[in-house]
């Protein structure tokens, strides 16, 4: 694997064998512009796949990988299932965006919609945010800051005067903690709850992850993992 994108630098990184890999396609019958695709993930039972893409987001069935609905949004980079398994949030050209869920007797067994809009605006920076385990908080960036929003409710419930944002900030599992890197180097470390900033951390991060208590941080840059209690 090459550790940078101009293919500088080669690793050899020893994989764990799996029992299986699996093929899929998108459904043909979508009109296709670009066809990328940006994330995935499961529904919080495993039953259901969400792959976001800018032609929309496409919902398979997790066992067969049979397609069953396709979902409006444009340039979706991200989409999520909320934690409590009765919606899923998207966020696209449109806003952010959530459509309620439910189970049907029907062929595809599940109801999407229709899509109530989170918070007050169509935002820059609604492509991508990130979402606390206990589904109450979700932070996203636009052009003036990080706000941080109940995707159950219109109104911000904090915001973060952070000028610039590389990449989607992430939130700790309770929604305190924020995390949001700069077009610099470096990572910010925001307290959501006082909207301040508690620390800047001067090191190169591609990506963060904060453990479900709270008390790690996790970041990955410049060809290493580090941990911050």
């Amino acid at each position: 694997a090459f550790e940078h994108w101009n293919n500088a630098y080669l690793e050899l990184w020893q994989v764990a064998p799996g029992r299986e890999v699996r093929r899929f396609e998108l459904p043909r019958d979508v009109q296709k512009i670009y066809r990328t695709t940006y994330h995935g993930g499961f529904s919080p039972d495993g039953s259901l796949l969400h792959i976001d893409s800018v032609n929309g987001i496409f919902i398979f069935d997790a066992l067969t990988l049979r397609p069953l609905i396709t979902l409006p949004s444009t340039h979706a980079a991200r989409a999520a299932f909320h934690p409590s398994g009765d919606c899923f949030i998207t966020g696209g050209a449109e806003g952010l965006q959530r459509w309620p869920l439910r189970t049907n007797s029907g062929t595809v067994g599940y109801d999407f919609g229709p899509p109530q809009s989170i918070g007050p605006t169509t935002v820059r920076g609604s492509e991508t945010f990130s979402i606390s385990l206990d589904g109450e908080h979700l932070a996203l960036w636009d052009n003036t800051g990080v706000r941080v929003l109940n995707p159950r409710q219109r109104e911000p419930t904090a915001y973060l005067p952070l000028l610039e944002s590389d990449g989607a900030p992430t939130i700790s599992a309770s929604g305190r903690w924020i995390a949001a890197r700069g077009k610099k180097r470096g990572l910010q470390i925001w307290d959501a709850r006082l909207s301040t900033l508690a620390t800047n951390l001067n090191v190169d991060v591609k990506v963060s992850a904060f453990s479900p208590d709270d008390r790690w941080l996790i970041t990955g840059g410049g060809g290493e993992y580090r941990s911050w209690e």
